[in-house]
């Protein structure tokens, strides 16, 4: 049994250099980087060839979908690991957190302040939300504990596994009286990687509009966070593909004059 399972399903990319299979290869190495013993179990395209990573080939289109049937899976089998983690493939992780939380006995683990990159400027936000993010330290049971179906799929019997509901309307509310630990506000489990393109940010196929994305923005914080220790590389990484990419695009200014246009998407 392993210490952790990660539960990722794959965006489509567009080639060996697209913004998304950049952002997965960052994703991945951070993985990597652990010394806690773990499987990955993905989902979508494929093969990935790297270490402890399983292609799960399961008919689910989307990603509550997929979490659903990868839930069914689950059940059937030994348990796999101590803790399940959902991961999204343009995240990375802090593995020194989840290294230092692995031999810890709690319910949830997760980020009491929600930690944020902005791809375009490079600036971070960490912002106190009353939910539990996306990617969290869930006990192996407790994530396949059946509750009430808020998000995700609907099912017949009105119930789904924990992990795979809603991560902001459900999570907190289950772990109210559990054991939680959550992480001091500079030393978040993983960073969110916020840029234009994506389908949150209101990314089109053709381009993006500032105007919509800087107000999309507005919503993080005060962008004034530090770089968590230990992501060096990470920071390396988005570095590179903010020069390649945005070199061209004016930078998200929280109080400062903004001109506004659309851009063209890059490839």
């Amino acid at each position: 049994m392993v210490e952790y399972l990660f539960l990722i399903p794959l965006s489509p990319s567009a080639g060996s250099m697209s913004l998304r299979t950049r952002l997965q290869d960052i994703c991945f190495d951070q993985l990597e980087r652990m010394n806690s013993s773990y499987l990955v179990w993905y989902f979508g395209a494929g093969p990935i060839d790297r270490p402890n990573f399983k292609r799960i080939d399961i008919p689910g289109q989307t990603k509550e979908e997929r979490m659903k049937q990868a839930g069914d899976l689950l059940i059937k089998l030994q348990q796999v690991a101590r803790y399940l983690v959902r991961l999204d493939d343009d995240d990375p992780i802090r593995p020194a957190a989840f290294d230092a939380l692995a031999k810890r006995d709690f319910d949830v683990a997760a980020d009491h302040h929600h930690y944020f990159h902005d791809l375009v400027s490079g600036l971070n936000s960490s912002q106190k939300r009353p939910w539990i993010a996306n990617t969290a330290i869930h006990a192996y049971k407790e994530a396949l504990t059946r509750v009430p179906a808020i998000g995700g799929v609907t099912t017949e019997d009105g119930l789904n596994y924990l992990f795979a509901c809603d991560h902001s309307q459900t999570w907190h509310v289950h772990y109210r009286n559990k054991r939680r630990f959550y992480l001091p506000k500079t030393e978040p489990l993983y960073l969110r990687v916020l840029n234009p393109s994506s389908i949150t940010a209101g990314g089109g196929a053709d381009g993006f509009d500032q105007t919509a994305y800087f107000k999309y923005l507005d919503g993080f914080g005060d962008w004034r966070a530090p770089w968590p220790a230990g992501m060096d590389n990470v920071r390396e990484g988005l570095t590179k593909i903010r020069e390649d990419l945005y070199a061209d695009v004016p930078r998200y200014r929280p109080k400062g004059r903004r001109r506004f246009g659309v851009f063209k998407k890059p490839k």
